[in-house]
């Protein structure tokens, strides 16, 4: 009886050791475990904007893309209208090209002026003598008109000569000069044609002509009644600008007048020029 009792007591007594060694090995453990880091606060992430919503208003003044009927509608593109402006520094617009059309070119209307020096010679004869006049002077003409054809141009005219104290001669013996100013002149059509390669032309103009005579003080000596005269133009000119031309020429110039004042009397005259001319074409 005492045995039993004896090992009960060692059994109660085992099983409260045991659990006493349960109860302390927790409580241990936590006194020699190190303590743990604390941890920073962590920054809430920033907040995504909500995507805007409904379709994008375009600039003032600037219509949207137009939609397609079929599919989803295409980015919406918006352009500007862009204005060319030149700078000090030459940027900007580009220049602008002149057409060549007509440049150096026959075509269109014609005006020509010409000037220069001349030698003239006025002769008549009756009963068997003749009288002439000699002298140098001024050649002068304008003409007037338009391209016919490629490089052909037809036009009107004036044109003439005028000589100062002419040299008088009468049956080929020289005498004191009478005569202050002899002037010829005449108006009528004339055709000229370049030659396109060297800028050089020939011209013919054909007119009804006149003289006149006056002493050194202008008083009217003599004049015609009517005649006709022929005028021969040879010459060269260089192009200055687009449409103008300056050159110089040689002319030859011939009239048969028939005088005012003694009838049945002819009077002829011829002149040789050299020419200073200035067209524009």
């Amino acid at each position: 009886m005492k045995m039993q009792t004896r090992r009960r007591g060692k059994v109660i007594v085992g099983s409260a050791a045991v659990g006493l060694v349960f109860l302390i090995a927790p409580a241990a453990r936590a006194q020699v475990a190190p303590a743990a880091a604390p941890t920073e606060p962590v920054a809430p992430a920033p907040a995504v904007p909500e995507a805007a919503t409904g379709p994008e208003t375009p600039p003032p003044g600037i219509e949207p893309a137009p939609d397609y009927p079929y599919g989803p509608p295409p980015p919406a593109y918006y352009y500007r209208p862009v204005r060319y402006r030149a700078t000090p520094n030459g940027y900007g617009a580009p220049p602008v090209v002149e057409s060549m059309e007509g440049f150096h070119a026959h075509d269109g209307f014609y005006l020509r002026l010409h000037l220069g020096i001349a030698g003239t010679g006025f002769s008549s004869t009756q009963a068997g003598v003749k009288t002439s006049y000699s002298g140098g002077g001024s050649s002068a003409g304008i003409a007037v008109g338009g391209v016919i054809a490629h490089n052909l141009i037809l036009y009107g005219t004036v044109f003439g000569t005028s000589t100062s104290d002419p040299d008088k001669q009468v049956g080929g013996v020289s005498q004191t000069g009478d005569v202050g100013n002899l002037g010829v002149g005449a108006i009528g059509p004339g055709m000229a044609y370049y030659f396109e390669h060297w800028n050089l032309y020939l011209s013919a103009a054909f007119g009804l002509a006149g003289f006149t005579m006056e002493d050194g003080n202008g008083f009217r000596l003599d004049s015609s009644r009517s005649g006709t005269a022929l005028e021969l133009i040879v010459g060269k000119e260089w192009w200055v600008s687009r449409d103008w031309g300056l050159g110089i020429a040689g002319e030859l110039f011939a009239a048969s007048l028939e005088d005012k004042n003694v009838p049945g009397l002819r009077w002829s005259a011829g002149s040789a020029a050299l020419l200073f001319s200035a067209t524009y074409n």
